[in-house]
């Protein structure tokens, strides 16, 4: 559980509320495995009595040392929300700390990470926190988000140091492309040498950096984290934490992601029912799953105790088959750190304005999940460690829109293939890169517009730029039409087939990217079709719904069947919150299992589920899904 709430300069009467017997109360009741509570937020003034940073001008309490008394008698670890590259009072104390604008101007509230800040400001704190408050760890938020393209003396100065070259003048496109990369490895080095500074003095003491290692800040790991961690959007929170939780997943760390138990404008508390599917989306991938509410000046609403209680015991009861399970491999999508970064105006944070290819991975990920496909996502760096046996595991791999890719990764790609794995290249941006591997000879690329399409009897529509496509020993299989109301397949080609080796080049010459804005049946069976043209059958097939959200994870020798009901109105606008996710019922599963099971079980519960083995597969039959439910089979 974490709680903030960004004391403010003016900030009065923290601690004259401290209400032992409510945080006892939810400690005893919710039973955590940990508590995040506040200690300084991004105006950079702290809510304990710090010797070593700026309290707050009225302290009548200490909470830190309250919420420290009573972790410790319920044997739960205590973290601190403690924000670290936004500081607004580091900056107003020490106005050379602030990063800098190319025009001079200098920032409010981003610090410069080449500054001193870090060993005169950030260190101390969280050493004082690690050994006087004797806190378990650190959660640093307004981290790789806040990070800003630095021109201060501080940053210049470095870069000077590392390029023998001067910054760069606003004009030079290039020449800040270069800077900013150098900025975004001024962050990782700011990073790691935080960590490395605390763990010195406090080696147990764990750290995580909001965001850092996941697909927001995607890098190869130089810092020494303790785990990773990032609070996703309050609305619209099942698919961020669909898609930010598949780029944790393979990162072979300790991973959790953070809901907000709230919304903001207008604010009002999420109901149970709607937390608990924003906690099957997370736990369902492996990960930890944490809940942000307001902490107040010595206090938390004690009468949402009960849900939270309510909550945490959805949890629990399938922890066991759940919690830090790996992923059994069906499909990826890739997610290049260099397809992100080039031409990205800003540092880190999504930016689909500069750079469409985030968001156009969101797209074809979330086509391929809605087809029924167990899919992760495999950062770069996250591609680069896996092993080539592990590799060969999955039936495909899907690259979405992208205008480079890094050399090693197309190597392993064409190995890959040659070997009999099968690779999607969506979009017309990555088609002309790969054409020669994709076997087509690709024109020019034209303005966006609708292609239509229908296949299995329904109606997709997809929007895109358009390239005409030759085919030079790839083989066409569909075609699309430019507008809803021509007849007949249509005449401009969508889909090529490449065969390679044993394995298979796709080229779908269409940006799935739209697909996440504008979800069409057609366009997921036109998805799962393509798959199946070269993969054969999924793994698990699911008969009477495409709601339930298809998750493969291995635990302990058993293989677990992950079933997320998406029905509920999460993605819809007009509910602020909602308590009611409609069952699904009657749900036919039939999964690929090798050799006629032991046992199949259904999490939680542990009750034993009927079955049939039929030419390689289990057949079974749920009543019914209500949020989450796992099948394990050994």
């Amino acid at each position: 559980m974490h709680f903030d709430f960004h004391a403010k300069p003016d900030q009065k009467n923290i601690g004259e509320f401290c209400d032992y017997e409510t945080i006892d109360r939810l400690l005893r009741e919710v039973k955590p495995d940990y508590i995040q509570c506040d200690t300084k937020g991004h105006y950079g003034i702290s809510s304990y009595p710090t010797k070593v940073g700026t309290p707050a001008p009225e302290m009548k309490g200490d909470i830190l040392k309250m919420w420290r008394e009573l972790t410790k008698k319920h044997g739960v670890s205590l973290y601190a929300h403690h924000s670290g590259v936004l500081d607004a009072q580091a900056i107003v104390e020490h106005p050379e700390w602030a990063a800098v604008m190319i025009d001079g101007t200098p920032y409010k509230v981003e610090t410069s990470v080449f500054s001193p800040y870090a060993d005169e400001r950030l260190i101390p704190q969280l050493i004082e926190l690690a050994t006087v408050y004797e806190l378990d760890g650190a959660w640093v938020d307004g981290e790789c988000w806040g990070t800003v393209e630095d021109y201060s003396v501080w940053a210049k100065a470095a870069y000077k140091a590392e390029t023998g070259l001067e910054a760069p003048v606003e004009d030079d496109f290039d020449g800040r492309e270069k800077y900013r990369d150098f900025c975004r490895r001024g962050f990782l080095k700011y990073v790691a040498h935080y960590c490395d500074e605390v763990h010195k003095a406090a080696p147990d003491f764990e750290i995580a950096s909001n965001w850092l290692y996941t697909a927001y800040a995607i890098a190869e790991k130089n810092a020494d984290v303790d785990f990773i961690s990032g609070d996703y959007s309050p609305a619209n929170s099942i698919s961020t934490a669909i898609f930010e939780g598949r780029a944790m997943q393979n990162s072979h760390s300790p991973w959790d992601l953070m809901c907000w138990g709230f919304t903001s404008r207008p604010y009002v508390t999420k109901e149970y029912e709607q937390l608990c599917a924003e906690a099957g989306a997370v736990i369902m991938l492996g990960g930890g799953f944490q809940i942000y509410n307001t902490q107040m000046v010595g206090t938390v609403r004690a009468d949402y105790i009960p849900m939270w209680a309510k909550l945490a015991e959805f949890c629990r009861e399938r922890e066991e088959v759940c919690h830090k399970a790996t992923p059994y491999h069906e499909g990826a999508v890739l997610l290049s750190s260099r397809g992100i970064y080039t031409h990205k105006l800003n540092l880190f944070r999504w930016d689909s304005e500069t750079n469409h290819y985030g968001s156009d991975t969101h797209g074809i990920l979330f086509a391929l999940i809605d087809a029924g496909y167990s899919t992760e996502i495999l950062t770069s760096p996250q591609f680069d460690e896996m092993a080539d046996g592990e590799l060969a595991e999955y039936k495909f791999i899907a690259i979405a829109d992208l205008d480079v890719i890094e050399e090693n990764i197309l190597e392993r790609l064409d190995k890959y293939v040659q070997n009999g794995g099968n690779v999607i290249v969506c979009g017309v941006h990555s088609t002309k890169l790969f054409e020669d591997r994709l076997g087509v000879k690709i024109g020019d690329i034209t303005d966006g517009g609708e292609m239509s399409f229908s296949i299995n009897g329904k109606s997709g529509v997809l929007t895109s730029e358009k390239v005409t496509v030759e085919p030079c020993g790839a083989e066409v299989k569909a075609k699309y039409r430019n507008s809803y109301g021509e007849a007949g397949e249509g005449s401009s080609v969508f889909v090529t087939v490449n065969r390679c080796g044993v394995g298979h080049w796709i080229g779908i010459y269409a940006n799935y990217g739209s697909y996440q804005h504008g979800r069409t049946a057609g366009a997921r069976e036109m998805i799962g079709k393509i798959v199946e043209s070269v993969c054969g059958r999924k793994i698990v097939e699911i008969d009477g719904t495409h709601m339930a959200q298809v998750v493969l994870t291995e635990k302990n020798g058993a293989l677990n069947v992950n079933l997320l009901n998406v029905s509920g109105r999460h993605t819809d606008a007009r509910f602020i919150n909602y308590d009611e996710v409609v069952p699904l019922r009657d749900v036919r599963v039939s999964v690929e299992y090798p050799t006629v099971p032991k046992s199949v079980t259904l999490m939680p519960g542990g009750e034993k589920i009927n079955f049939s083995y039929v030419d390689g597969r289990i057949e079974l039959l749920l009543d019914r899904v209500d949020i989450h439910s796992v099948i394990v089979i050994k």
